[in-house]
């Protein structure tokens, strides 16, 4: 695959805000079931949500701050604000929004993913595990490469506890959580 042309993309992470150049490619075959679709960066995804400026880092602290700490949109507001992000309250809104959409997606949801993935052929998957701060819990993401969709998100206060998908919505994690703060 040829590289057909160049993104760029600036976000917001809890570092600073980062500039990416993204290369492009495109498949030329012409028997191929992605004949001229785009294939974007895998990292890409690593760093955002699509069509969103802010990281996946703030995404993670916005929903370690609201399920672990129990704080309030202005509460998380004022600490991001704190750590040198600039964000408007209502972008926090949202991206808790984000955050609740992620930990509401489950691989068990066969209907969706079969619809999702049925006219690929084929799925490559990525996992990613990020955590915004030492002591906060990790988001984990399972996506696929080819959409861009992510399949699956569980948050967990210990890498360790990845192995259960339940994780993310028990109650004993807030308790972990607590202790942990």
């Amino acid at each position: 695959m040829r590289i057909r042309y160049e993104n760029r993309r600036t976000l917001v992470t809890l570092a600073g805000t980062v500039r990416l150049r993204l290369k492009i490619r495109r498949c030329e075959a012409a028997g191929c079931a992605r004949h001229r679709a785009p294939y974007r960066p895998e990292a890409e995804a690593a760093w955002a949500l699509p069509q969103h400026e802010f990281g996946l880092d703030v995404v993670a602290l916005i929903g370690a701050l609201r399920h672990c700490e129990h704080r309030s949109v202005p509460e998380i507001h004022t600490a991001l604000r704190g750590r040198g992000v600039t964000v408007a309250e209502r972008t926090v809104s949202n991206l808790l929004d984000r955050s609740d959409e992620l930990l509401a997606t489950v691989l068990t949801d066969a209907p969706r993913l079969k619809g999702l993935l049925a006219g690929q052929g084929r799925v490559v998957l990525a996992l990613d595990g990020l955590q915004p701060d030492v002591g906060h819990e990790v988001l984990w993401v399972v996506r696929d490469c080819l959409t861009g969709s992510v399949l699956w998100r569980a948050a967990s206060c210990r890498a360790a506890r990845m192995t259960s998908p339940a994780c993310s919505a028990r109650p004993s994690r807030r308790r972990a959580c607590q202790s942990r703060a």
